[in-house]
């Protein structure tokens, strides 16, 4: 089913005002980032939106206090640990420089999506992919994606791994959604030595994925794997949540995954 199309030009912009105003998608800051400490970090349910507020654009303060939270979620009693997590995990995606990776190195690909039909997806997703991996591991990607794990990882039990209904994830906007799914990939890949450019979606079991009867389930012991394979679930067609299918970033990564 070929998609509706739009002019490329009006894409760009609609992906940039829509993702970078709502979700926060698009690192802003381009200054010299400062020295943080760890103990000067105190985050409350009183301040966490302003600590959010604090970290766009600025990774390396995201990934201190992504990590603040990731400790203090560990906690299963924590009164509030639904909205650390999600805070946790916009923070760490901010950490990894995801945003700017794109923008600089994969933002036309992005909106040729737009108008692509089904069977393209798999190769755009694999050229956005490859043109942001060097970027993502030069700004500590595998750091963010560690951090993403630790504060999901408790969520999702048995295997195939799903998230629980009353866990965070299904609180996320497709479009954090989305940028996860894109870190814990380049995470996974760098942790299984798979060279992109070498690599294509028929082959999952290579980072340590299955996908059967429209079901993503795990062949190994990786945390960040069982971490994507849930965050994957939640986005198939048999989860039955529409929001997943009018967003086109993560409409892509469920037909390359899953090579509807």
């Amino acid at each position: 089913m070929k998609r509706t199309a739009l002019p490329a030009s009006l894409v760009i912009l609609i992906f940039a005002l829509n993702l970078t105003a709502c979700d926060d998608f698009f690192s802003s800051g381009w200054g010299t980032p400062r020295e943080y400490s760890a103990g000067n970090i105190n985050v409350t349910i009183n301040n966490l939106d302003r600590w959010l507020d604090r970290t766009i654009g600025n990774p390396p303060l995201a990934k201190l206090v992504s990590e603040n939270i990731s400790k203090q979620v560990a906690d299963p009693h924590h009164p509030h640990r639904a909205q650390f997590q999600r805070a946790g995990v916009r923070m760490a995606v901010e950490s990894s420089g995801l945003g700017v990776a794109l923008s600089t190195n994969a933002l036309a690909v992005l909106s040729d999506m737009a108008d692509a039909d089904d069977e393209d997806m798999e190769e755009m997703l694999k050229d956005i992919l490859s043109g942001i991996q060097r970027d993502f591991r030069n700004s500590g990607g595998a750091a963010a994606a560690a951090n993403i794990t630790t504060i999901a990882a408790n969520d999702i039990p048995g295997n195939p791994p799903t998230f629980p209904p009353e866990s965070f994830a299904h609180q996320s906007t497709p479009s954090e959604v989305g940028q996860v799914i894109l870190v814990l990939t380049l995470a996974v890949m760098d942790e299984k030595d798979v060279v992109i450019d070498e690599w294509d979606f028929d082959d999952l079991y290579r980072i340590g994925l299955d996908y059967t009867n429209g079901v993503f389930s795990i062949t190994g012991a990786s945390d960040t794997v069982r971490v994507l394979a849930a965050y994957l679930n939640l986005i198939t067609k048999e989860n039955g949540d529409s929001r997943f299918d009018d967003n086109f970033l993560t409409a892509a990564i469920r037909d390359a995954f899953s090579g509807n």
